[in-house]
């Protein structure tokens, strides 16, 4: 109801936003990224070959199966 009152409101929120010039980075998210993204690349470097040899042979097999994989 009070957006209706003051239609100013959005302006004022964007112009205080425009205003803040501190260049400080939010930490925590970019820690989360980090968590997340760190341990796939090392996963990958580690058992990349490995990975890649099972992944041709499960579609070597979807390929040329009847319907049935085994694992």
């Amino acid at each position: 109801m009070s957006q209706k009152k003051n239609p100013g409101w959005r302006r004022r929120s964007l112009r205080e936003l425009a205003s803040d010039e501190s260049g400080e980075i939010p930490v925590g998210p970019l820690l989360m990224i980090g968590l997340i993204v760190i341990p796939l690349v090392i996963g990958l470097i580690t058992f990349g070959e490995e990975l890649s040899g099972f992944l041709r042979e499960q579609w070597d097999q979807v390929g040329n199966s009847s319907g049935a994989i085994t694992f």
